[in-house]
């Protein structure tokens, strides 16, 4: 008996021992795991901010650059002529050569000297049109003198030969009918002095004759006195008159071609004086020198050729400057005239200065991006103001309103991610979990983001969810109801967490 308790004691101090030894053991294990599980994540280390209520401003961004609404491309203006004169011909070539310029980027007032170009060739033209001038109006004065002289050969017929022919002719044929009187007489004195035998068979024979040569003479007196009336006074007249009409067009021709040849004598005049251009108005001095390649553009310097209608200067006018903003077509059309704009210029400081839109081109501007398929509509912007220094092309930041919707629910860019397709925010709950809701987003700005549902006012959203996978163990599902709305927001509730395999 006593050695088997011994025996019994034994294995009951090794079973202890044991025993000691596995809990040991097992404390060690659950302290490794312990040490070496990270902590579960909470709300206090992410960034959390509220869905609050805001005017909403939408503001469009662009680069522009500036230009003047008036801005005037001085051509060379010079024409090629030929003027023929008595067989010879004269010609200028419609090309000339620069004899002075002033220099680029020059302020200039209006009629200042921009450039002198040499005119020898149209001054040669305006000698030679003096002399047809010059011949022409000797023309013209002649045939003018001749219209006066038929004109004064009408009047002398009908108010005074016509009627001193008829005068003379009614003279002839009273003066006839008394000679006739006279012989009737003497034959009646012959025969009777015959029948007395005082008078002569001859001397009765020549006084019969002599009647008879009366009445002839009053036929002919009286056919002349008609034929005057009905024919020669109004043939004489139609005669004269027909000079008139005749130096009439010659003196029309000759007026015309006389005005002719002083209209062509001034326009000759008109290209020597382009040969001197001036400023039309206050300005600034841009050379039209051309950067393109292949160019046959001439340089503008003093003794460059230049050609007919050659551009020779942009003169923009620095009072009235405007901005030119190129916009990508996806949002060219949500831009109207009428919004206002802020433009900072970088060539004064980034000087900040508002303006309008005044006008959007209908269609896009390819001369720029020719290269490529993208588009760009030209939107034109009036500046309240012009600053003093500002210049042609000066690069400028704008910012366009496009639109304000006030009073609207809002969070920052940031707390808003795009997952499967789907505009996603985490809502930190008051149980320490993040729920992933879906909203729909209205318009924005850089600084906010509208949201017409899923979210109510005052709910606290991940600030920044860039490391929102840090975070995942914390996050919960939550949907959209489709039932009524609070307010402007549908209600979102969390859905239960899926049951796993093993619970199935």
């Amino acid at each position: 008996m006593p050695r088997r308790r011994r025996s019994l004691g034994s294995r009951l101090m090794r079973l202890a021992i044991s025993l000691v030894l596995i809990a040991m053991a097992g404390g060690g294990v659950w302290a490794f795991q312990v040490w070496n599980t990270p902590p579960k994540p909470t709300l206090e280390g992410l960034t959390l901010v509220s869905a609050r209520r805001a005017d909403l401003k939408s503001i469009l961004r662009a680069a522009g650059t500036t230009d003047s609404e008036n801005n005037t491309i001085i051509d060379c203006q010079l024409e090629r002529l030929e003027s023929r004169s008595e067989g010879r011909s004269t010609m200028s070539s419609g090309a000339s050569t620069i004899l002075w310029v002033i220099d680029d980027g020059t302020s200039v007032k209006k009629g200042d000297l921009l450039c002198s170009l040499d005119s020898s060739e149209y001054e040669e033209l305006v000698r030679q049109q003096q002399i047809k001038v010059d011949r022409g109006r000797a023309d013209l004065d002649k045939a003018r003198l001749d219209f006066e002289t038929t004109q004064m050969g009408v009047a002398e017929f009908r108010d005074g030969l016509q009627g001193q022919t008829l005068q003379e002719d009614e003279g002839k044929l009273k003066f006839a009918e008394s000679d006739r009187e006279r012989a009737v007489d003497r034959l009646a004195w012959t025969e009777r002095m015959r029948s007395k035998g005082y008078a002569s068979l001859d001397q009765l024979a020549s006084d019969r004759q002599t009647l008879k040569r009366c009445e002839l003479e009053i036929v002919k007196a009286r056919w002349a006195l008609d034929l005057f009336r009905k024919f020669g006074a109004p043939l004489e007249l139609k005669s004269l008159q027909a000079k008139v009409e005749s130096a009439r067009a010659d003196l029309i021709y000759n007026q015309m071609r006389f005005e002719r040849f002083h209209e062509r004598y001034e326009y000759y005049k008109t290209m020597v004086g382009f040969c001197t251009v001036k400023a039309p108005h206050d300005g600034f001095v841009i050379y039209a020198n051309s950067n393109r390649f292949f160019s046959t553009t001439s340089k503008i310097e003093a003794g460059s050729q230049v050609r007919q209608m050659q551009s020779l200067f942009y003169l923009p006018d620095l009072n009235r400057m405007k901005v030119v903003t190129p916009l990508h077509e996806s949002v060219a059309m949500r831009v109207t005239p009428g919004m206002k704009v802020r433009a900072r210029l970088e060539g004064l400081s980034n000087r900040e200065i508002t303006g309008r839109v005044v006008k959007i081109d209908p269609l896009p501007d390819t001369g720029s991006s020719w290269l490529s398929e993208t588009k760009f509509f030209n939107a034109t912007i009036h500046l309240d103001e012009v600053p003093q220094g500002i210049r042609p092309q000066m690069s400028a930041a704008v910012e366009i309103d496009l639109s304000s919707r006030p009073d609207v629910i809002a969070i920052p860019p940031e707390a808003m991610a795009i997952e499967e397709g789907k505009d996603v925010c985490y809502v930190a709950s008051a149980e320490g979990q993040l729920e992933r809701r879906t909203i729909k987003l209205g318009q924005s700005t850089s600084e906010l983001l509208e949201v017409t549902e899923g979210l109510d006012e005052g709910e606290q959203v991940v600030g920044d969810v860039s490391h929102i996978d840090d975070y995942a163990s914390i996050v919960v599902e939550g949907h959209v109801h489709t039932g009524p709305r609070d307010g402007h927001h549908a209600v979102v509730t969390p859905m239960p967490a899926e049951p796993s395999k093993a619970g199935l």
